[in-house]
């Protein structure tokens, strides 16, 4: 998957030019991954709620939450907020152009 930042820049998903990292909440760290006793190794933990991706053009950092399809197996992200390292604040809403 493709994403374009405010600034422009592509950001990717692609496995050679990853801008995307997992993003656990301890709620899902604990509950669902330490206190988990069939995980027994690292292959085996289940995939995050959220990803952030980073854009190393304008150093803004993008946290999308996967909302599973009803009607198919194709998983959508949603942009749940952005950060801005710049100007040093997190927008809730995101309003892409």
């Amino acid at each position: 998957m493709k994403f374009r930042c405010y600034c422009g820049f592509v950001l990717s998903n692609a496995p050679e030019n990853s801008d995307e990292y997992r993003v656990y909440s301890d709620d899902e760290w604990i509950h669902d991954i330490i206190e988990n006793e069939t995980i027994t190794h690292g292959w085996m933990i289940p995939d995050s709620k959220r990803t952030a991706w980073h854009c190393s053009e304008c150093q803004r950092v993008y946290v999308f939450k996967y909302k599973k399809s009803l009607f198919s197996n194709k998983t959508d992200m949603k942009c749940e907020m952005v950060y801005i390292p710049d100007k040093k604040e997190v927008l809730k809403k995101y309003i892409g152009k």
